[in-house]
């Protein structure tokens, strides 16, 4: 048996680390391309949502956030949610700090029964249901989930 540093033993060891080393950064590249595809969706709903808003104002204008690609970096999210009812479901809004004021964007739909909830609750969800927290977001769809 060899007693020097290319011995059989220390050959396969070092063959074992570098597939690990391989496998793993092939995981890695391959989550990595794929980790921002529901950005487009988010996208599409915030301008879906935007547009929504405008028609109710009455105003059909175009923001620069429908034009051009929103940025998800420098975001600062706020533990403040929105809960409102629109064409029969429930859709939740993240707020969103932005020149110190808080603006909600898409965040989500939440799978709850609409028949459940209390006519008082329901009004509140029309107009935006504010809710404090993911706790209490988590709370709230448990409480009426459909599930």
């Amino acid at each position: 048996m060899e007693n020097g540093i290319f011995n059989r033993r220390n050959v396969i060891s070092i063959c074992v680390v570098a597939a690990v080393i391989v496998i793993l950064t092939i995981v890695f590249l391959s989550r990595s391309n794929t980790g921002y595809e529901h950005i487009d969706d988010i996208q599409k709903d915030r301008v879906k949502y935007e547009d929504m808003q405008n028609k109710r104002a009455g105003t059909e204008q175009v923001t620069s956030q429908q034009t051009a690609g929103v940025s998800q970096q420098n975001k600062t999210y706020t533990d403040n949610y929105l809960l409102q009812l629109q064409d029969g479901q429930a859709v939740i809004y993240r707020g969103v700090l932005k020149n110190s004021d808080i603006e909600y964007e898409f965040y989500d739909y939440a799978q709850i029964d609409i028949e459940l909830l209390p006519e008082s609750i329901k009004k509140e969800c029309t107009d935006g249901l504010g809710l404090n927290g993911e706790q209490q977001l988590y709370d709230f769809i448990q409480a009426y989930s459909i599930e």
